[in-house]
């Protein structure tokens, strides 16, 4: 069980290094936190993340540059 949770850490560390994600409401791109990438519902390359400049809680997607 602590060799799952510790492979998943370091697979959501690596995936945040890599790729930003981008708001669906404003369009802003940013890095989200560690544990809000961690704790996050996710589908494909989409996660339920709260955008930092306009506060709304949206389906974020995985771009790859800024």
């Amino acid at each position: 069980m602590i060799i799952f949770i510790l492979s998943c850490m370091i697979i959501v560390k690596i995936e945040l290094d890599a790729e930003y994600y981008e708001c669906k409401n404003c369009n802003y791109r940013f890095i989200p936190r560690f544990l809000d990438v961690f704790f996050s519902t996710h589908v494909s390359t989409t996660r339920k993340l709260k955008c930092p400049k306009c506060g709304k809680k949206t389906w974020s997607r995985k771009v790859i540059n800024k």
